[in-house]
């Protein structure tokens, strides 16, 4: 697969959330209101907005609580209930002195931070998380930057293989799943279940794929029989049986056939799911495992890191929230 599938939408959350904020004394600093730009200790009020240096974008914190990005004034580009962040009007947004950026609820409970700061969970890959500077940028971006200049955060993320995070996967064999998940090679998707799958779960990854992986880059195909070796293996191989399933573990999803080793890239994976006898899969877990079978990845191997009910990750949300990651400045 190019890295173009990177843009896969609605799954791959091209909008992860971001939010603003201004001071709430001059501009003499160049930041704050009505500037491109944000500093520690720099708070976005109700109403205020930051403001791109070509005029085009603007980042709104609105008097009804929502943190808007527009363009032309017009446009939505972003607003945070899209990212699952509730709406209380008078919410208020800070880049905190730590560098994290938090929006706050009047009652000073935070309702999202972008785990920009020095804590454990927050740094990876080798380099300062820690913000030191929000920019509304002419090219419609709101980025935060370490004070390197290195950008630590952004409201478009990419949770599509490889990541900072996750940059190489392992085989597991066709019976191993303890094996890793990687990135599909193809963006002909082809997929196959076997026996062990019930009528009604079959219906459940095929409607996954048609309402949630079509609409994207991705063709999918479903082959009968599957094949399982040569230069035309089936992508993704669908099991059900308990086989190295743990509770509370219900799917998992390993690699097969990696395409070279040590790469990010796999020719094809296995997909295992069990629920007990007689319990349909619904709709989330379909998508969800599907999506680490085409090579999406949690919230925390994200780049930048999310919290894990970020709703811009559809159903590959899950895994470690972030959101609690929070100390206040209010």
């Amino acid at each position: 697969m190019n890295r173009t599938a990177k843009r896969l939408v609605p799954i791959l959350a091209l909008f992860s959330t971001l939010l603003v904020s201004t001071l709430l004394s001059s501009n003499a600093s160049g930041a704050g209101p009505g500037t491109p730009n944000l500093y520690p200790g720099e708070w976005l009020n109700p109403g205020q907005s930051l403001v791109s240096s070509n005029g085009v974008y603007s980042l709104v914190m609105q008097t009804d609580g929502n943190l808007v990005l527009y363009q032309s004034g017009a446009t939505v580009l972003w607003a945070s209930p899209w990212a699952g962040v509730p709406t209380v009007a008078n919410s208020k947004a800070i880049l905190q002195t730590d560098g994290n950026f938090v929006l706050y609820r009047p009652d000073g409970v935070a309702s999202y931070n972008t785990c920009t700061l020095n804590w454990s969970e927050c740094v990876s890959h080798g380099q300062s998380r820690i913000g030191a500077s929000l920019t509304v940028q002419n090219d419609g971006n709101v980025v935060i930057y370490n004070s390197s200049g290195v950008p630590v955060w952004d409201y478009r993320p990419d949770n599509m293989m490889p990541t900072p995070d996750v940059t190489e996967c392992f085989d597991g064999g066709s019976s191993n799943p303890s094996g890793a998940f990687c990135r599909t090679d193809s963006l002909t998707f082809t997929w196959f279940t076997e026996s062990s799958v019930e009528s009604a779960d079959r219906t459940a990854f095929s409607n996954a794929l048609a309402t949630q992986y079509n609409p994207t880059e991705l063709t999918t195909t479903e082959q009968s029989p599957g094949v399982y070796s040569g230069t035309s293996e089936t992508d993704v191989i669908i099991q059900e049986n308990s086989s190295g399933i743990v509770s509370p573990t219900i799917a998992r999803v390993w690699c097969d056939d990696e395409v070279t080793s040590g790469s990010d890239v796999c020719d094809q994976h296995y997909l295992r799911y069990w629920y007990g006898s007689d319990q349909v899969p619904g709709t989330v877990m379909p998508c969800h495992e599907l999506g680490h079978s085409v090579g999406l990845t949690h919230a925390d191997d994200a780049a930048p890191r999310l919290w894990k009910n970020d709703a811009n990750l559809g159903c590959m949300a899950g895994h470690t929230d972030l959101r609690e990651l929070v100390t206040s400045e209010s």
